[in-house]
């Protein structure tokens, strides 16, 4: 009987000690969580509070771009805030292009449209992250001139504001959520063992 009973004892301290690491491991995750939108939040705020000390008619475009970038490692936020910088400068540069090379709004509606099935035909054909950089290159230059269209006194202001709120938005998600965000893991493997690693 004494057996059983160590055995009763042995099992229960086991659970015991299985429940407090469970217990740990949920409020450790939690706590990185809380640690992310904290900084998620903190950048966005920060992001629009810069925007409209800029006087940007459309400040929200900045933590949009905060929201966007955001990403749980550290060098995915690097590389989609560069992809996003990247498209925007040249979606924009092609908008702001149009608007001013070609008068007819029925010319301009038709170079965009092929601008951005160029870019999304771009994007079907790149694999990985990078297909990113061409959803924004088609996109940005549709937001660019197709306010143009409807009202003509828009015209090159909403191409350098877009690109000045994103800027903004993804310099501020950079320096907020870059620094408080782990590296990733195949940048973990690469610091590990460097020779290996392809």
């Amino acid at each position: 009987m004494q057996a059983f009973d160590d055995g009763c004892a042995i099992a229960q301290e086991c659970a015991t000690r299985l429940c407090l690491r469970e217990s740990t491991v949920i409020v450790a995750t939690r706590l990185i969580g809380l640690k992310a939108a904290a900084a998620l939040t903190l950048a966005a705020f920060s992001a629009l509070i810069i925007a409209n000390a800029l006087g940007l008619s459309h400040a929200y475009w900045a933590p949009m771009s905060v929201w966007v970038v955001a990403q749980p490692y550290r060098d995915h936020v690097l590389e989609r805030g560069a992809f996003r910088l990247i498209g925007t400068i040249l979606g924009a540069g092609f908008g702001v292009l149009m608007i001013w090379a070609c008068p007819d709004p029925g010319i301009r509606l038709m170079l965009t449209c092929l601008w951005i099935a160029v870019w999304g035909g771009a994007q079907n054909l790149w694999h990985g992250r990078g297909r990113y950089l061409a959803l924004m290159t088609g996109m940005t230059a549709a937001v660019v001139v197709l306010p143009g269209l409807l009202s003509p006194t828009l015209d090159v202001v909403v191409g350098l504001e877009r690109v000045l709120a994103v800027l903004v938005g993804v310099v501020t998600a950079i320096v907020v959520i870059g620094v408080t965000t782990p590296p990733s893991p195949e940048v973990l493997a690469r610091r590990a063992d460097p020779v290996n690693t392809p």
